[in-house]
């Protein structure tokens, strides 16, 4: 029993690592730039330059991958909107109840 238990524990570890690289490649792709997004269209390059620097993004990819996961594991957060500056684990915990509730009148009507 004990050796099944460290088995699911040791692949749920690895599950969690594949789907949080590929959701975090996945952004990494997108060809939006996050800081053009923060400073606006009309920003300067010295403004993009330095939002991108308090973003992070100046780093290498694996860097960064790594500071997600720390806000993630250890600090439990997914961030703050670009859009509207709200944390976006509480955006996620707002919504999950009105998501699970169409879901489920959507079954039964």
């Amino acid at each position: 029993m004990f050796r099944y238990f460290v088995r699911r524990l040791l692949w749920a570890c690895v599950l969690f690592v594949a789907v949080t690289l590929v959701t975090f490649v996945i952004f990494f792709v997108i060809p939006a730039d996050p800081a053009r997004q923060v400073c606006g269209q009309c920003a300067t390059a010295a403004c993009v330059e330095r939002a991108r620097h308090f973003l992070g993004l100046d780093k290498p990819m694996i860097v960064q991958y790594g500071m997600f996961l720390d806000r993630l594991v250890v600090h439990q957060s997914l961030g703050r909107s670009f859009t509207n500056r709200q944390d976006v684990t509480q955006e996620v915990l707002n919504a999950a109840p009105v998501t699970g509730s169409r879901g489920s009148i959507r079954a039964s009507g």
